[in-house]
């Protein structure tokens, strides 16, 4: 089948040839947080038919946005990653990402909460800059199935997932994904979720409080 074209003279118009159809920005949007093999993507993005992720990546790969890598011994197993090229597009995503969260009237599901990735992704597109402290530092963010260390601070905000101990963290607040996310968008008070035992904290207090005014609530879009 031939791929469709708005076929005009715009940049727009052929970013969205490329990357306009169906999961092919949800496929960037997770290798964003790093390489995945394709049975991680399969199963991160729930409902993709399995050959058509095999077409978007082959799609990604001729474009330049995408690079298959084989793992040395022993893991014997390939993954995709994005390239320098494909990095360009994150604040392009995490911008639709911004605009996105107005339009969630509800917070995730605590029966389905979202990937270590895609929450991390959540946090990142929550961040502002401007409302972080000027010192670097980390707090250690746990659901009670996952932690993530999330530093920000100094013009920088990067989240990894810990398995062992978490190193150089000020703090940790511990919740639900769906508490985390309601304090996160303004929608409760930290002090009500803490009072209410939805959410504890270990460690900083001071840091505590930088950690979430760094989350300023979005503002709603309204939609017809």
């Amino acid at each position: 089948m031939k791929k469709r074209s708005y076929d005009q003279y715009c940049p727009l118009a052929r970013s969205l040839d490329l990357l306009g159809e169906r999961w092919t920005l949800l496929v960037v949007r997770d290798l964003i947080a790093g390489p995945r093999r394709y049975t991680d993507l399969r199963n991160e993005l729930d409902g993709i038919p399995s050959d058509l992720l095999t077409q978007r990546l082959r799609d990604l790969e001729a474009a330049g946005i995408v690079a298959r890598r084989k793992l040395p011994p022993p893991a014997a197993a390939s993954v995709y990653e994005l390239t320098d090229r494909g990095r360009e597009l994150e604040p392009a995503l995490v911008g639709l990402a911004r605009f996105g969260i107005g339009l969630l009237e509800e917070p995730p599901s605590p029966d389905d909460p979202p990937s270590p990735e895609r929450f991390g992704l959540l946090l990142r597109v929550l961040f502002e800059e401007d409302d972080a402290p000027e010192k670097r530092e980390a707090v250690l963010v746990d659901d009670g199935e996952r932690r993530l260390r999330v530093e920000f601070g100094a013009g920088r905000f990067g989240v990894e997932e810990i398995v062992g101990e978490a190193r150089d963290v000020s703090a940790t607040l511990r919740g639900s994904v769906p508490d985390l996310y309601e304090v996160l968008v303004g929608r409760r008070e930290l002090e009500d979720a803490l009072e209410s035992g939805a959410l504890a904290t270990e460690g900083s207090e001071q840091a505590i409080a930088r950690f979430t005014a760094s989350f300023p609530p979005p503002q709603a879009v309204a939609v017809a």
